[in-house]
């Protein structure tokens, strides 16, 4: 295989071993996926875990854990059976290239925790039915290798993945674009399972790309997309809120930013409200709507229906599903289900629960009794009449997990 350009277009599925409760969890994902289960079971788990490959190819893991408030030790799997092993992940892209758009990139390694850098490494790119496999990258010790070419030592000390050193024109140089490709996918993975109404209505400086873990970069974030597309921003965002005439990021002393809105009041006239008398849910639902605007290739969200009105889901959820962006998100509420179209809610929904400290995941609608249920039944209906902790324990009994 050349080194045609390649467009990844999605991730097909994703495992992992060892990381946190995943002791062996794979999942494969839709263009919009969502995650079920008891409380404790690991559904944020999973979107760390995507966060964490994300931090992989930023070389960013020591800010990420600082800013968390965990430590390395806190990463893997803590029962004594795995202590010593390493964090194993295998990542599956589907990507449209040049000449033939079957192919497949996948992404692999172990990470150690000591060492704090994947002491192997691996990305290799197949066509349908892996019957032709290309190397891109193999990394094994302090020695590593492009498109099967000769084994080099590493002349530097990284961390997290050996990609988020190597440059771009290095990599084309060496016939391996590829690389610089995931890379950029990867990276721009957003995780917004820490989102805090304190956090988003603060005032930040300076732009950035990013809103921050927690949305402590909101008005930041914002600035540069209500400059390139305030009007379609305002317009989602109306479509919730009619009453919201405009949106505004002001500048301050020192470069700070705020975030303003001005409410139509009708005959009384408009009103202008700074964030921090702004409502948790429409801030909520802003930053929702303005990551399915900004750059970002797969979006995490933990609890999505998190302080939204619940006549307001339907509306989110059409939103989401129409978005280009990949989504996969956590909720513990039957009305985000119910607004899934069947055939994808069969896809997209999986229940996530826990045998012996382990995470599993099972797509909720292949249960016999769940997908019996459907016949007569919407998703959320289906969900809201299911005995969640009694499937569970019959799950269980039945057999050993994979």
């Amino acid at each position: 295989m050349g080194s045609d350009a390649i467009v990844i277009k999605a991730i097909k599925d994703v495992r992992f071993q060892n990381f946190k409760s995943l002791f062996d969890f794979y999942l494969p994902l839709s263009h919009f996926t969502c995650l079920i289960g008891l409380n404790g079971v690991g559904k944020s788990t999973v979107l760390q875990a995507f966060d964490f490959l994300s931090q992989l190819m930023k070389g960013a893991l020591d800010d990420w854990l600082a800013v968390r408030g965990w430590l390395s030790k806190d990463l893997k799997f803590s029962l004594p059976e795995r202590q010593g092993k390493t964090i194993v992940f295998s990542v599956s892209f589907a990507v449209d290239m040049e000449m033939d758009s079957t192919q497949t990139l996948c992404w692999s390694g172990s990470f150690s925790q000591r060492l704090m850098r994947c002491k192997a490494e691996k990305v290799e790119l197949k066509t349908k039915n892996d019957s032709n496999i290309s190397v891109l990258l193999r990394v094994a010790g302090n020695r590593f290798s492009l498109r099967g070419g000769r084994q080099q030592d590493i002349p530097f000390k990284y961390c997290g993945s050996i990609l988020s050193q190597l440059e771009d024109d290095f990599l084309e140089k060496n016939g391996v674009p590829e690389l610089s490709t995931l890379r950029s996918y990867v990276k721009d993975f957003k995780s917004l399972e820490l989102l805090s109404p304190h956090l988003l209505k603060a005032n930040s400086r300076g732009t950035r790309r990013d809103i921050g873990l927690g949305g402590e970069r909101f008005p930041s974030f914002l600035e540069p997309i209500l400059n390139e597309g305030q009007k379609k921003l305002l317009e989602k965002l109306q479509e919730f809120y009619p009453q919201i005439a405009s949106l505004d990021v002001r500048r301050g002393k020192f470069g700070v930013r705020s975030l303003a809105f001005m409410e139509d009041c009708g005959e009384n006239g408009k009103i202008v409200h700074g964030a921090r008398h702004i409502n948790d849910g429409t801030l909520r639902m802003l930053a929702i709507l303005s990551q399915t605007l900004a750059s970002g290739t797969l979006l995490l969200f933990d609890e999505i229906e998190n302080g939204i009105n619940p006549a307001l889901m339907e509306k989110l959820v059409r939103c989401l599903l129409e978005s280009d962006r990949q989504i996969l998100v956590t909720t513990h509420n039957p009305i985000v289900l119910n607004f899934l179209p069947e055939e994808a809610a069969k896809e997209s929904v999986f229940l996530i629960y826990k045998q012996h400290g382990k995470t599993l995941a099972l797509p909720f609608f292949q249960c016999p009794e769940t997908l019996a249920k459907l016949d007569l039944l919407g998703p959320g209906e289906v969900y809201l009449d299911t005995d969640v902790r009694e499937l569970t324990e019959s799950l269980l009994s039945e057999e050993s997990p994979r």
